[in-house]
């Protein structure tokens, strides 16, 4: 072996110790980076943005330590620095090593090499091997082995930090005996959204339907959970507590206790809106001469979390008077996948048999992939295609209309309203078995009125009285039949659901203009009546504002507008002014008062803000359970209320969202000129 080849094959032993020691001090340098912030970690807890730092600084300072090591022994890429390290070690080669290398004297290489042949350096290179290498495997095992004795859940938590861990932290000590915790939402898996988790939430908001689950650290025997009034189950999964229940449709708060220390969540669902459908042709309601041919259906509908199905219904109405049959079907049904469906069809008009004065009826229809609180139901506005009659042609028809009891009907149903919704605030106070009672009886009134708009519908259709007396008595004849019959069957042939509006826009008549609104308002009226008599108005008070809306829109419709100008009344001021009885406008006064939820909301703003100036650590969950009851009938309190609490949690300031929420239910002050003196500027 030459003298070049033996220096050659040191070099490459010192490279090789060289680049295991850079590896060696990179990794002792990441490791003591995640120890040390592991040790702290479990001692005082470091927070989230902290440990989302450790491991690029780990790596950082691996790869600075990498490039010091690297620079500090650069020598060894050299071969004439190698041997002048050699030459340090053997000092018996006197430099020969160097002289044999070196280019200016390479015709001296074979009269050295027998001076250089009999010395030898691999003790001195394995030393040096050995005290490269060993100095940070000596530093890395201790390190190593304290990270094998840090938990695994530390570990995780300096690793791999994430949204959740922070109940991997050290236990609090503090007041809050209820801190942290951490709330996981699983959405329904028909919206095919991921799960979101929580860290210390105020409040939770989520799909109506979603599997909530709150946990923290410690112990569940001295914990109790409640979600609004019901009692919640509490269990311990390894070293935490865990409370599990299902997100509802109305927002509630939730409860929880531990050692006289209570802390309230909010829960605030998000209901799954029902498909959007249009029916796209045909484009408005038609009038044929004959119905032949075929006409162009098209349709669309469009879902958030996707559309499971679309399909077009039609409904024939034939007859005229007192004898009316109804027959319906399906014309067309699409399967979807996704968030749109489209749906066209042609519609062969001889194959439904139509005559003079026959009525076809279409919409379109979808379902949702709600399999939670649905599949929700959506419907598109409805087209008629109407068959002319002959007398149509040649002569103009008035139909003499008689007067509609609307404005009974409009004084009854908001009266209902009333009782009902007083009814509702009630029901705390009065037994189970007594508020059944009062809404059943509250359901059979609204069936009364439901009876009479009915004979109000029956009546414009006929022209005559729903009831046919003989002798007496009220006969039931298949051939005559009641509005309510009328109307049931129609009912059943369209397999309408209640509270689905009917198709009144367009250009119309102003039959057709009352007799719909009239038509939509039995309909919802139907479905409250069955809701209290089933003991729940909560459930009927929105189709009693339903059925209340479609009869001030008939109201509207058949409205008279008189030429010319009113006469002008005229009244005495001398003989009425002060002949009013003031305690009964006292009286109303306070019963106005009193029954306003925005006073109550008021006095409840203004005892949290007290609360807040006290700087009680109460003032929020006041302002969150203010904000939970607001969101159904003022949701511009509550609104301003979550911009307030977003701002507690930040630490900032909350003067201008307090401001806000005060001004939504109280007037603002009335501001006064100052007359003759004009304006201070």
């Amino acid at each position: 072996m030459t003298i070049g080849q033996r220096v050659r094959r040191t070099q490459g032993a010192l490279v090789v110790a060289t680049a295991i020691a850079v590896v060696a001090w990179a990794t002792l340098m990441g490791v003591t980076v995640v120890v040390v912030a592991g040790v702290f970690d479990a001692w005082i807890g470091l927070a989230r943005p902290a440990r989302v730092l450790i491991v690029p600084a780990a790596f950082v300072s691996a790869m600075a330590v990498a490039a010091f090591v690297v620079g500090r022994n650069r020598g060894v890429w050299s071969t004439r620095q190698v041997a002048l390290w050699i030459e340090t070690q053997q000092p018996a080669l006197s430099y020969g090593l160097v002289t044999a290398l070196d280019p200016r004297t390479a015709s001296l290489s074979r009269a050295l090499e027998p001076v250089v042949a009999p010395v030898r350096w691999n003790r001195a290179v394995a030393r040096t091997f050995g005290r490269v290498v060993g100095r940070p495997a000596i530093g890395l095992v201790p390190a190593l082995m304290i990270l094998a004795f840090l938990p695994d859940r530390v570990i995780q938590r300096v690793t791999t930090p994430q949204v959740g861990d922070v109940l991997g932290g050290p236990a609090e000590t503090g007041i809050d005996a209820i801190a942290p915790i951490v709330v996981s939402i699983e959405p329904p898996s028909y919206t095919l959204l991921p799960p979101e988790v929580l860290e210390e939430p105020r409040t939770v908001s989520g799909i109506e339907g979603s599997r909530v689950t709150v946990r923290g650290s410690g112990s569940a025997a001295d914990l109790s959970a409640q979600l609004g009034d019901t009692p919640l189950p509490v269990r311990t999964d390894g070293r935490e507590w865990l409370v599990e229940f299902v997100m509802g449709a109305n927002p509630i708060a939730m409860m929880l206790s531990r050692a006289g220390v209570q802390r309230v969540l909010g829960v605030e669902p998000v209901r799954d809106s029902l498909p959007l459908v249009v029916l796209v042709r045909p484009e408005r309601d038609t009038v044929m001469r004959v119905a032949t041919g075929l006409s162009a259906l098209q349709a669309a509908a469009r879902d958030d979390f996707g559309v499971r199905s679309l399909w077009i219904e039609y409904i024939v109405s034939a007859g005229q008077g007192e004898s009316y049959d109804f027959r319906s079907g399906v014309l067309e049904r699409r399967i979807g996948d996704g968030t749109v469906l489209e749906l066209s069809y042609q519609l062969l008009l001889d194959s439904l048999g139509l005559g003079p004065g026959d009525i076809v009826h279409l919409r379109a229809v979808a379902h949702d992939n709600n399999d939670i609180t649905g599949p929700g139901r959506g419907v598109s506005e409805t087209r008629s295609l109407r068959v002319a009659r002959s007398q149509e042609y040649d002569s103009i028809s008035i139909e003499v209309l008689p007067p509609v009891a609307a404005d009974s009907s409009l004084l009854s149903q908001r009266l209902l309203i009333m009782l009902v919704e007083a009814l509702v605030e009630q029901r705390g106070a009065l037994a189970s078995d007594v508020f059944t009672i009062e809404s059943r009886r509250l359901g059979q009134d609204q069936a009364a009125l439901r009876r009479q708009v009915a004979e109000v519908i029956f009546i414009r259709l006929t022209g005559e009285s729903g009831e046919h007396e003989h002798e007496g008595e009220v006969v039931d004849d298949l051939s005559l039949l009641t509005p309510q019959e009328v109307l049931r069957a129609a009912e059943a042939a369209t397999d309408e659901g209640a509270g689905e509006a009917l198709d009144f826009h367009g250009d119309e008549t102003p039959v057709v203009a009352i007799n719909r609104p009239l038509l939509e308002a039995y309909n919802s009226m139907w479905d409250a009546a069955t809701e209290l008599n089933l003991g729940d108005p909560d459930a009927a008070l929105p189709y009693m504002y339903a059925a209340l809306e479609a009869i001030q829109r008939a109201r509207a419709a058949e409205r008279i507008y008189l030429r010319g100008l009113p006469p002008r009344i005229v009244i005495d001021l001398d003989r009425v002014r002060l002949a009013g009885d003031s305690d009964g406008l006292r009286a109303a006064a306070r019963r106005a008062a009193s029954a306003d939820p925005a006073d109550r909301y008021a006095d409840r703003l203004l005892g949290a803000i007290t609360l807040l100036a006290r700087g009680s650590a109460e003032a929020a969950d006041s302002l969150l359970l203010l904000r939970i009851e607001s969101m159904a009938t003022h949701p511009a309190l509550a609104a301003a209320l979550g911009d307030v609490l977003e701002a507690l949690d930040r630490g900032g300031d909350v003067t201008d969202g307090l401001i806000r929420a005060r001004r939504t239910i109280l007037d603002p002050p009335a501001h006064r000129g100052l007359g003759l003196w004009g304006h201070i500027p």
